[in-house]
């Protein structure tokens, strides 16, 4: 029950900063994060092997704590690019503007949830009785196996990029 009433205020909380700037604002801020996340994948090979061979103590918890960096730091960037050709885009005056930024930023709050929910199933946090008594987490059931299939060929891949970028470093060497 205690599930279900924070992934609810979580929700509406989602809605109400979503209605307040409006779907272009939200858009704005979703592209940016996506931006980021996007560059910072593409290149986090390379922006690693350089930090790897540049310090001699590099351990994981320090290439999460830069990956995550990058990421707000390029979408803070992309952010604010997109504000400026935004600019005169107003959603003051249209209510349904608003009503789909909010419905947007609820959407990928309950897509946030699910997969932090996965995270506290994983972590042991979130108790048999909680998943049998939670309507929520049934509910997101299905969102949350089509993240895990997902997060997992993300890492397929990612291997295999790994792969081809080890043999052809190995072949131009």
């Amino acid at each position: 029950m205690t599930y279900d009433i924070i992934a609810a205020l979580l929700v509406c909380l989602a809605f109400i900063s979503g209605f307040q700037k409006s779907i272009i604002r939200t858009l704005s801020i979703l592209l940016s994060v996506l931006a980021g996340l996007v560059i910072v994948i593409m290149t986090s090979p390379h922006i690693l092997a350089f930090l790897e061979a540049s310090f001699s103590e590099f351990n994981s918890t320090t290439t999460i704590g830069l990956l995550i960096a990058f990421v707000v730091v390029f979408s803070l960037f992309f952010h604010s690019i997109l504000r400026f050709l935004w600019l005169d885009v107003s959603g003051k005056g249209r209510l349904g503007q608003h009503i789909m930024g909010g419905l947007l930023l609820s959407a990928v709050m309950v897509i946030t949830i699910s997969a932090f929910s996965t995270f506290l199933e994983h972590a042991s946090l979130l108790t048999k009785s909680t998943k049998d008594s939670s309507k929520v987490y049934a509910a997101l059931s299905p969102i949350r196996d089509q993240s895990q299939s997902l997060w997992k060929d993300i890492q397929t891949n990612a291997r295999a990029i790994k792969t081809d970028n080890y043999e052809t470093r190995k072949k131009s060497d």
